[in-house]
């Protein structure tokens, strides 16, 4: 528990000493892509493949309803609740304008980069309109190794439904 705070309060000291980057930085845009490769193909395509080329073998993920999952327990949880579901799909939709990027260097290289923003959930049922049912903030940490962009550490909090 200690090392998790310890990684918690590094991760904000970290956004608060690097600027967050323009909208013109290529920076933003390589984090936009990222998302929209996790979310669009792996959480509302159901791509399993491209889950597990996206994410680190260290993942840590924190949610403040369903507790941490490490990488093995994430991708089960993903294939049960996210995927699994035929007749009631569960969706994820950035909330437009609400991203912001800062970026990870160390010795002045550039080495990842934080992702916050804001995030929905919605229901796609057949024969319905697709419908919100919540909203939550996420803070996503990418780390580039050997030309590879993978997602390490990811907040995902401040749940609250419709």
């Amino acid at each position: 528990m200690k090392h998790h705070l310890l990684l918690v309060a590094s991760l904000m000291l970290a956004a608060t000493a690097s600027a967050q980057v323009s909208e013109t930085d290529p920076l933003l845009a390589r984090a936009m892509a990222l998302d929209a490769r996790l979310f669009n193909e792996t959480f509302n395509e159901c791509k399993p493949g491209v889950l597990e080329t996206l994410i680190d073998t260290r993942l840590e993920f924190y949610h403040d309803v369903g507790g941490m999952q490490d990488r093995d327990a994430f991708l089960a949880a993903v294939a049960k609740n996210i995927c699994a579901p035929v007749h009631r799909k569960p969706l994820r939709k950035l909330v437009a304008g609400s991203s912001k990027v800062f970026p990870l260097k160390k010795d002045g290289k550039l080495y990842g980069l934080i992702h916050h923003g804001d995030h929905e959930f919605w229901i796609r049922e057949p024969g319905k309109p697709e419908y919100p049912t919540g909203r939550a903030r996420f803070t996503s940490v990418w780390v580039e190794t050997g030309g590879e962009w993978k997602l390490r550490t990811v907040l995902s909090y401040d749940h609250r439904g419709y």
